[in-house]
């Protein structure tokens, strides 16, 4: 889980223009613009190889990929695959060594393998389009080289423990992943607008002003920092928020945002989390209305998955594109205080933070009221 401190929150904020760091877009569109990030992680799928028998030599077959970026080339990745075929009496897997190498073009990862049988291979990698929450991945199996005799793909006579063609499930343990649904198209190139602005404005000479410091202190373990930025012109042009108690729980919060030239917000994040378990919601804005967004929950501690949203819950709480940001999906925290630069400073100039401070926090930051 990630954890935020307050020595990395202000560095983080001090290093891009008196800001935090741009977060990478992750939304997706009809048709989505696909990055590497959506095909790193972890993916298995679990078949029967002959529907006539279903014993358990044929149900305990398994094809599995772990994929992770190429940290040299660019818009690449690496991994490793694991087929287990004929309940386990016929095993491709990996071991230290990456046995795949691909890149993304436009919306397909072309992948070479070198399998523990020495087969060398080809294969596209596809995102379901169809799944939500972008948990799917379709694998479909191209040419080989040196492939020994009687090598096979779970039974066909193909001379190959890879399947031919397979659907994947994102494995994730206790996570989750919320983004906009097919019902309404993001609109790229409004995205790609406010991104841009977003870099001119970490570009910009901003004189910061820290409006709170609360360092540690021997019997507190709270710790907070809030600072806002404005440009040449004395226009409010982002803010920063993060408050962290170092204690067994490690409960933390941050929010930032940035701010067009005429004070309204186009990007807002907000991330909570603790030891257990963690948030992170980033929204793309236009005259109050989402453009576009990304929801992780991530919780470490649960046994299983009745801690997390459910699906109705998940129905319920997404918000849809072109809606007005009224407040977060997970705790449903208010939003609206941040909508423009006249409301952000309205709020920072009340002694009640709406949503912001509990009672205990407020007293530490307000010992003499």
């Amino acid at each position: 889980m990630r954890k935020i401190t307050i020595a990395l929150g202000m560095l983080a904020f001090l290093a891009v223009g008196c800001g935090v760091l741009k977060k990478i877009h992750t939304g997706t569109t009809n048709p989505p613009v696909l990055t590497i990030d959506h095909f790193v992680g972890e993916w298995r799928s679990e078949f029967i190889l002959n529907p006539e028998d279903l014993t358990d030599d044929f149900i305990n077959s398994s094809f599995e990929l772990r994929l992770a970026k190429d940290k040299i080339k660019e818009n690449a990745l690496k991994g490793w695959h694991c087929s287990v075929v004929r309940g386990g009496r016929r095993i491709d897997c990996a071991e230290e060594e990456p046995s795949l190498h691909g890149y993304l073009k436009n919306d397909t990862v072309y992948l070479h393998f070198v399998s523990s049988w020495d087969v060398e291979g080809e294969a596209k990698l596809y995102l379901d389009q169809s799944a939500q929450n972008q948990s799917t991945v379709i694998w479909v199996l191209g040419g080989f080289k040196n492939t020994p005799q009687g090598y096979e793909v779970r039974g066909e006579n193909m001379e190959h423990y890879m399947p031919v063609t397979d659907t994947l499930q994102r494995v994730v343990q206790g996570a989750q992943m919320i983004l906009p649904d097919n019902s309404t198209p993001v609109n790229q190139k409004r995205v790609a607008r406010i991104q841009a602005v977003m870099a001119e404005i970490n570009a910009l000479p901003l004189k910061c002003d820290t409006l709170h410091y609360r360092p540690l202190e021997r019997y507190v373990p709270f710790e907070l920092f809030e600072s806002i930025a404005f440009d040449n012109k004395g226009h409010v042009r982002k803010y920063f928020w993060n408050n962290d108690c170092h204690d067994g729980a490690h409960e933390n919060t941050t929010i930032s945002a940035y701010y067009n030239e005429k004070g309204k917000l186009i990007y807002i994040s907000y991330e909570s989390g603790s030891n257990c378990e963690s948030t992170s919601e980033s929204y793309w804005v236009h005259n109050g209305r989402i453009v576009d967004f990304n929801a992780e929950f991530y919780c470490g501690c649960c046994e299983d998955t009745n801690d997390m949203l459910t699906e109705r819950q998940v129905i319920n709480r997404r918000p849809k594109i072109g809606s007005v940001l009224t407040k977060t999906i997970d705790c449903e925290t208010p939003l609206t205080d941040f909508m423009n630069t006249h409301s952000l400073l309205k709020m920072l100039n009340r002694k009640e933070r709406h949503g912001l401070f509990d009672d205990e926090e407020r007293e530490i930051l307000e010992p003499n009221e």
